[in-house]
């Protein structure tokens, strides 16, 4: 058992979730292709992780 509650790592995503959002939104305007390259690194992370 971890000492998380569920409210607790919910809150925690959601903020990193914001942050993300908002980096992709500002950087998204500027140079598209690099940060598609940026998103396709994340997202295979992402898959490894949940595999």
């Amino acid at each position: 058992m971890t000492s998380y509650r569920e409210k607790d790592i919910a809150t925690s995503y959601n903020t990193t979730i914001l942050i993300l959002r908002g980096w992709i939104n500002y950087f998204g305007k500027y140079n598209a292709s690099a940060i598609k390259y940026t998103l396709d690194c994340v997202e295979r992370r992402i898959v490894k992780w949940a595999m």
